[in-house]
């Protein structure tokens, strides 16, 4: 395929060289028009060459570091949207199980435990996602990292009990079902606090799902 200059300045310009090579760009020239200037005010084009290269590869410096300051700015954004966006689905799913969970009329033993297990599912492919993805290495702010961590932490915890507790709903007896109830409740509560937490510390608001969304969910369930 032929590259021509065209395509080759496309590439450059809209891949994440762009900025740095902007920068290289406006270290030459600045560098260039300084060695210009100094060679009319000094007479002396050695020592204008000098100090325009200086001034050139100062400037280069000084453009990079502000180019890699604002890239990780940028990173920082979408990592903290990410965490955000994450945890607020974590938070939903965790509400949905909370909601079938307090169910007074549950109707047949076997058919609502499996309604438990199914939202569990939900449940644990949102916490699996948020922790292959983790940004956590890539957050800066010590506040936002320490909410992180102690998301994870109740994330792992609450993971042990609904482990736990869904061995116990393959024999859904009354009793199984109100002790794993309380205690799938509990870890279900403690999961959405944590990520009710994280997202209020990165200003991220997001509704809870309506009672609309909830009849839509809790009727995806049945099937």
């Amino acid at each position: 395929m032929k590259i021509t200059f065209k395509r080759a300045l496309a590439a450059v310009t809209t891949s994440s060289w762009a900025p740095i090579f902007a920068s290289l760009v406006a270290g030459y020239f600045a560098g260039l028009a300084s060695a210009v200037f100094f060679t009319k005010v000094v007479f002396d084009a050695g020592l204008a060459t000098l100090v325009g290269s200086a001034l050139g590869a100062g400037i280069t410096v000084a453009g990079s570091l502000w180019i890699a300051r604002y890239q990780l700015a940028a990173r920082e954004r979408s990592f903290g949207r990410f965490t955000a966006d994450a945890a607020a689905a974590i938070r939903d799913e965790a509400y949905i199980l909370v909601v079938l969970l307090e169910l007074d009329d549950w109707g047949d033993n076997k058919v609502y435990a499996e309604k438990i297990k199914r939202q569990v599912q939900f449940l644990n492919e949102a916490t699996t996602l948020f922790e292959r993805n983790s940004p956590f290495s890539d957050i800066g702010d010590y506040e936002v990292r320490l909410w992180i961590t102690r998301l994870e932490e109740q994330i792992l915890n609450g993971q042990r009990v609904l482990d736990k507790e869904l061995k116990w709903l393959d024999h859904p007896t009354d009793a199984v079902l109100n002790n794993s109830r309380a205690d799938l409740t509990q870890a279900a509560q403690s999961i959405f606090e944590a990520c009710v937490a994280v997202n209020r510390e990165l200003k991220h608001k997001r509704e809870l799902p309506d009672e609309a969304e909830l009849e839509r969910r809790l009727a995806l369930l049945e099937n």
